[in-house]
């Protein structure tokens, strides 16, 4: 793998690994001096964000409300039961299977939701992906319309890929998050490989833990940036958001190229 700095403003064979603070710099460079192109892309993608946030954040808390409610009631319900059968039996459960009915209602709504909005949201992802990519190389200039250019494109493949991750990465958060990182970590370049170049859900993740295994420092410094980047851009509106995918895209595109299959080493 070379460590030189691609022309991302032409055709990128792939088999690079430059600097990651080279990568970010070249990002920032690449919104600020198109900054309207990407503003209107960004913008596109905000007024989404924004209508799904309306209804997705009362559905949950009404979802997670009453599956806390009845998952509390229906253990308790099950120990009462289980008295009649079992003295002993019926105090254990009642004692428990309350708090695990409140736990399990709490997080089926939350999953439920997920999956849910990955319908949505990943092909759209998946778009701004690919404009982004093309406008690099110099091709079509970014519009409002940018996210929803190509939502068609490899459907079943970018939404299984991210129900694939999300399938790993919540259980793994809610277990003292270290997992969720791991996971994070290994799998942080599936859903590109899905987006830019086609993979199914199963060959993008392995495209991705193969890439991170043979340059694990690299995609340390890369991952971690990236975090990085994604909490700052979190205070910018519109643009933020586009600094961050820069970034990714200008990294994958440097490992694995333009071409209609991924570099391989």
């Amino acid at each position: 793998m070379s460590t030189e700095m691609p022309d991302f403003t032409s055709h990128v064979t792939g088999g690079y690994t430059p600097s990651v603070t080279d990568l970010a710099s070249s990002a920032i460079s690449d919104v600020t001096d198109n900054l309207g192109p990407y503003a209107l892309a960004g913008l596109g993608l905000s007024l989404l964000n924004i209508v799904v946030l309306f209804i997705a954040i009362p559905l949950t808390y009404l979802g997670v409300g009453f599956g806390v409610m009845a998952g509390m009631f229906g253990g308790g319900a099950i120990g009462i039961a289980a008295l009649a059968v079992n003295e002993t039996l019926g105090l254990i459960l009642t004692s428990f299977l309350p708090f695990i009915g409140m736990f399990v209602g709490m997080m089926l709504p939350i999953a439920a939701l997920s999956i849910g909005l990955t319908f949505i949201t990943a092909p759209v992802g998946a778009s701004m992906y690919r404009a982004i990519a093309e406008r690099q190389r110099g091709g079509e200039e970014l519009t409002i319309a940018s996210a929803f250019s190509s939502l068609g494109t490899n459907v079943v493949g970018v939404i299984g890929t991210t129900l694939l991750f999300l399938l790993f990465f919540i259980p793994g958060i809610m277990m003292c998050y270290i997992p969720g990182f791991i996971v994070s970590f290994a799998l942080h370049w599936a859903i590109p490989a899905a987006a830019l170049h086609n993979r199914s859900p199963l060959e993008a993740v392995m495209q991705s833990i193969k890439h991170v295994q043979e340059n694990t420092l690299w995609h340390l410094g890369f991952w971690g940036l990236g975090i990085a980047i994604a909490m700052i851009s979190g205070y910018i509106p519109v643009i933020g958001q586009m600094v961050l995918f820069s970034y990714i895209i200008k990294g994958y595109r440097a490992a694995f190229g333009d071409g209609p299959e991924p570099y391989q080493t």
